[in-house]
């Protein structure tokens, strides 16, 4: 299902990028036992795992490593070990991975009873003003006179019901911002090095008003059939992103693992 909106664009894009800095509850800590060496292979061979870490035949599609726990790439096992061993550590560190946390609970039992919502106050608050009732992705068509934006643009929007009982819509997008005129050293940023990603959830009224007002673009939505279970893991990692500053890649959308999640 989708919607056609027709209007079009001058106008270059500027945007404040989306802070959520995790608190967290005072948990009492509990003792976890070792995870065995057969589950462990179980979740790191999950593509759901490699998904969430951005991976591609095992390895990162970029060269950020900005995502990963020890701000370096080994393997997917040594991530999942990494993860494992910082919740044990510290139940609070599960504030800023609720989507790997969802994952884990599926092979770790001793996981389960971790509510994220009970112990993160600001991620709570997230889920509550950002409900995933449904998941639609937005295309923006393209512009030729911005040459961040001559192959349009993708975006979700995520709509619901807030805990205020408010029906509410938010868009969700990650761009950069080109700030010299030398175009082969944007080339090779966006293409080699990565340049800083903005990552920004705010009401999806400002983004439909700027594409198609500002930029006359045209405006193509489509809802995404995921169930319930899937809409939350969606929810979570965004949430996830939104604790990190991952490297804006021409090549790579911060959307399209949000996307291949199921």
């Amino acid at each position: 299902m989708f919607t056609r909106i027709l209007k079009g664009s001058i106008l270059a894009s500027f945007f404040l990028i989306f802070a959520a800095n995790s608190t967290a509850s005072d948990v009492t800590q509990t003792s976890y036992s070792k995870v065995d060496s057969a589950t462990l292979q179980q979740i790191a061979n999950d593509p759901l795992w490699h998904l969430l870490l951005q991976l591609k035949n095992g390895k990162p599609i970029t060269n950020d490593t900005s995502i990963y726990i020890s701000k370096s790439f080994v393997s997917p096992l040594a991530e999942a070990q990494a993860t494992i061993d910082l919740f044990q550590r510290n139940t609070q560190n599960i504030c800023n991975y609720p989507a790997r946390l969802r994952l884990l609970k599926r092979y770790i039992p001793e996981f389960k009873s971790i509510t994220p919502a009970e112990h993160c106050a600001e991620y709570r608050k997230f889920v509550e003003s950002v409900p995933a009732d449904s998941i639609k992705l937005i295309y923006a068509s393209e512009n030729v006179t911005s040459a961040s934006s001559m192959m349009g643009h993708i975006m979700l929007r995520l709509d619901g019901t807030n805990d205020k009982g408010i029906p509410v819509k938010h868009g969700i997008t990650f761009f950069t911002e080109l700030d010299s005129l030398n175009v082969p050293h944007i080339m090779y940023e966006t293409l080699m090095t990565g340049k800083e990603g903005v990552f920004k959830v705010a009401p999806y009224q400002e983004f439909e008003q700027f594409y198609l007002y500002e930029e006359q673009r045209n405006i193509w939505r489509y809802t995404l059939d995921f169930n319930e279970q899937q809409r939350h893991f969606v929810q979570d990692y965004i949430w996830e992103l939104g604790q990190q500053s991952p490297a804006y890649f021409f090549i790579y959308s911060t959307v399209r693992p949000l996307l291949s999640c199921w």
